[in-house]
C-alpha cells in the first residue's frame, strides 16, 4: 500500500511538472500582452510559502524524473511527453502542439533561455510544477531591449566622445550638414538650369562641467576652388541652467520670421520662402548676445547683436547694433494638438550705412503660428517692415499648409505674398534672381512639394515645384514670371 501511495504521488508529481512546461510553451506567445500590462495590474504569483514542501520519499521519486531544465533545452524531443497529458483535449490543442513541436524542429534551440520568455514565466512554471523557485534559473525579458536601426549605427560616427561621469567633457560630437539639389527654372525672360552644393558645413560641439555647451562650425563650397573656406557659422559658447534659462554668447543664428527661425535642416519645404529673404537677415549668423527659454507654455528670446560690416569671421564692430525680441504661447495642450505655437517678433536696428550682417531695414515685426495636428498642420506669417537708405518699406504674407501621407511621406504647399510701398522694394529668390537681378515692388509665390524622410530630418529627399511672378512698376528691369523646379538630398548630423 505504502508503494502504491508513492507511485501514485510520484505520477502526480511528473504530470504537474509536463503540465508546468506546457504552461511555458504556451505563456511565450502571450509575450506582447505581458509586457503590454503594467507591474502593478499583473496578477500576484504564488509565494513560496503556500507551495508545500515534498517529503523525502516524494524528493526520491522526483530526482528519477528528468529535471525541467533539461526539458527547456531539448523542448522539440520532449514535447513528445506531452502527448498523453493531452490525450483528449481536442483537436484544436493537438494542432497547436504540432506546430510547436514543428516549429521546433525547424529551428534547434541551443542550450540558452527561451527567448522573450520572461522571468515571471519560468517562475510559473516552476511553481506549477511543484518544485522550489531556486531549481530553474529566472530568464531576463528581451522585449524592452530595443534594436538600432541602420540609420542609428551609421548616424553614430558623429559620436566622438561620450562619458557622462567625465566631469569636464560629457561629450564631444561632429556636426554639420550637406545639401546638394539640382534646380531648373523656365522664365518669360530665360531659362536657367544647375546642380548646387547648396550648403556644406562641418565643425564640433561638445557639452562641458555638465551646463555648458562650446560649437564652432564652418562653411565650405567643393565647387568653388577658391575660396573653399566660405565663413564661420556658429562660433558660441553657450550656458544653460535649465530649459527655461540659455545664455548664448558668441556668432549664432538670429532666428525671426517664420522660416528665418527654422533651421536649413529643418525646411518642411525645400528652401526659404521669399518673404525671409526679403524681411530676415540671410546671412543668419551674427555675433552677439541672447537669452532665449522655455517656461511652458511661454517661449521667449532677447538678444543684442552687431550689424557692423561683414567679413568671413565676427565682422568689422565698426557699423550699429540691432535687437531681437520674441515672446510665443504654445495652445497645444488647450486644443489637445501637437503644437499651436503663435509667436511675435520684434527687429529694432539703428540705421548705419555701415551695417552688411543686416538687410537695410529699421523696424521689423513678425506675427507666426505653426499649427501641427498631426498628420495634417499650417504655418503662417504676417510680417512688415520699414526700411532706411532706399529701402522702401515692405509688407508680406505667407501660408504653408502640409499634410502627412505617412511616418515618411510628406506633402505641402505654400502661398507668399510681398508688396513694397516704392519701386524696386521685392528681392527675387536665389534661382529666380539668376535670371532677373533686378528687383520690383509685388511678387506672388505659388509652390506645391514633396518630402520623403528616410531617418527625419537627418536623412531627406525632397522636391518642389514653383511659380512666381513679380510686376515692376518702374519697368526697369526687375519683371519675372516663371516656373521652376528644384530637387535635392538634405544630410545632417
Amino acid at each position: 500500500m505504502e508503494n502504491q501511495g508513492i507511485r501514485r504521488k510520484s505520477a502526480g508529481l511528473r504530470k504537474t511538472a509536463q503540465a508546468g512546461l506546457w504552461m511555458l510553451i504556451l505563456s511565450v506567445p502571450l509575450q506582447a500582452q505581458l509586457d503590454g500590462v503594467r507591474s502593478d495590474e499583473r496578477p500576484p504569483l504564488p509565494s513560496p510559502s503556500s507551495v508545500s514542501s515534498p517529503s523525502s520519499q516524494e524528493r526520491s521519486e522526483m530526482d528519477r524524473v528528468e529535471k525541467p531544465e533539461e526539458m527547456i533545452r531539448r523542448p522539440h524531443e520532449q514535447i513528445e511527453t506531452l502527448r498523453p497529458a493531452l490525450a483528449g483535449q481536442g483537436r484544436g490543442q493537438g494542432r497547436r502542439l504540432e506546430q510547436i513541436r514543428q516549429s521546433f524542429l525547424n529551428k534547434p534551440v541551443a542550450a540558452a533561455p527561451l527567448p522573450s520568455a520572461p522571468a515571471q514565466t519560468v517562475l510559473v512554471a516552476t511553481v506549477a510544477a511543484g518544485l522550489p523557485q531556486g531549481s530553474i534559473a529566472t530568464v531576463p525579458s528581451q522585449s524592452s531591449e530595443k534594436k538600432q536601426s541602420i540609420y542609428q549605427k551609421i548616424w553614430k560616427f558623429a559620436e566622438w566622445y561620450n562619458n557622462e561621469q567625465n566631469p569636464v567633457l560629457q561629450n564631444l560630437l561632429f556636426s554639420g550638414r550637406f545639401q546638394y539639389e539640382y534646380a531648373a527654372l523656365d522664365a518669360d525672360q530665360r531659362s536657367h538650369d544647375e546642380w548646387n552644393v547648396r550648403r556644406l558645413r562641418l565643425g564640433a560641439k561638445s557639452k562641458l562641467f555638465r551646463s555648458f555647451t562650446l560649437h564652432g562650425e564652418v562653411e565650405l563650397n567643393p565647387q568653388e576652388a577658391d575660396p573653399l573656406y566660405v565663413r564661420f557659422t556658429d562660433a558660441y559658447l553657450q550656458w544653460s541652467g535649465s530649459s527655461r534659462f540659455v545664455l548664448t554668447f558668441g556668432k549664432q543664428s538670429v532666428p525671426f520670421t517664420m522660416d528665418g527661425a527654422t533651421s536649413s535642416k529643418e525646411l518642411i519645404t525645400i528652401d526659404r520662402s521669399n518673404l525671409s529673404n526679403n524681411m530676415w537677415f540671410p546671412q543668419e549668423y551674427i555675433p552677439g548676445v541672447s537669452l532665449s527659454g522655455k517656461i511652458s507654455p511661454w517661449v521667449y528670446r532677447a538678444g543684442v547683436y552687431s550689424a557692423g560690416k561683414m567679413n568671413r569671421e565676427f565682422g568689422k564692430f565698426n557699423g550699429s547694433v540691432f535687437s531681437l525680441a520674441v515672446v510665443g504661447y504654445d495652445f497645444a495642450k488647450a486644443l489637445g494638438v501637437k503644437e499651436a505655437l503663435l509667436a511675435a517678433n520684434h527687429v529694432y536696428q539703428n540705421p548705419d550705412p555701415r551695417n552688411t550682417f543686416t538687410r537695410q531695414l529699421q523696424h521689423i515685426v513678425s506675427v507666426n503660428f505653426k499649427f501641427d495636428a498631426d498628420p495634417w498642420g499650417v504655418r503662417t506669417d504676417l510680417s512688415a517692415a520699414s526700411g532706411y537708405l532706399g529701402q522702401s518699406g515692405l509688407w508680406a504674407a505667407m501660408f504653408m499648409p502640409f499634410f502627412n501621407v505617412t511616418d515618411k511621406a510628406q506633402l505641402v504647399g505654400r502661398y507668399t505674398f510681398i508688396k513694397s510701398d516704392d519701386p524696386n522694394g521685392v528681392r527675387l529668390a536665389t534661382y529666380e534672381n539668376s535670371v532677373v537681378s533686378g528687383r520690383g515692388d509685388r511678387y506672388n509665390e505659388l509652390y506645391f512639394g514633396a518630402n520623403y524622410y528616410f531617418y527625419g530630418h537627418k536623412l531627406k529627399l525632397q522636391s518642389g515645384l514653383q511659380y512666381a511672378d513679380m510686376n515692376n512698376r518702374a519697368r526697369d528691369g526687375g519683371d519675372y514670371s516663371g516656373l521652376s523646379w528644384t530637387t535635392g538630398l538634405r544630410v545632417s548630423w
